[in-house]
């Protein structure tokens, strides 16, 4: 199984379903038959998880894909805001609990500790 995460660095979540109860994610989820891509996928979970517009998501890469802890495959789809100011974060209380940003450089430090200790 395959779940694209549309990986927008600085916004998080909190899943509202049994399977990640109170754990933190990014938005993402599952290719649908009308996805071309794990970009199109990653941009249409954001919208329906979070209510981000992608038309101010400028997409700059797709990282190599990595199985979770629930042994998913995720790409990661990593993308800039292109008007911070224009996004007005509207969580879907289904799948949602709360929405909250973090730095990207906290993201780095706890995924890629090497990378800042090998110098």
């Amino acid at each position: 199984m395959t779940e694209p995460v549309g990986f927008l660095p600085e916004f998080y979540e909190i899943k509202a379903d049994v399977f990640v109860l109170g754990e933190v994610a990014l938005p993402g989820g599952k290719a649908e038959a009308g996805d071309a891509n794990d970009t199109e996928t990653s941009l249409r979970e954001a919208k329906e998880e979070i209510g981000l517009d992608p038309s101010l998501v400028n997409v700059v890469t797709v990282l190599e894909p990595f199985l979770s802890k629930h042994l998913l495959r995720v790409v990661p789809v990593i993308g800039i805001l292109s008007n911070r100011q224009a996004f007005k974060p509207t969580p879907n209380v289904g799948e949602v609990e709360v929405i909250f940003d973090a730095p990207l450089e906290m993201f780095i430090k706890v995924c890629l500790p090497s990378f800042f200790t090998s110098f």
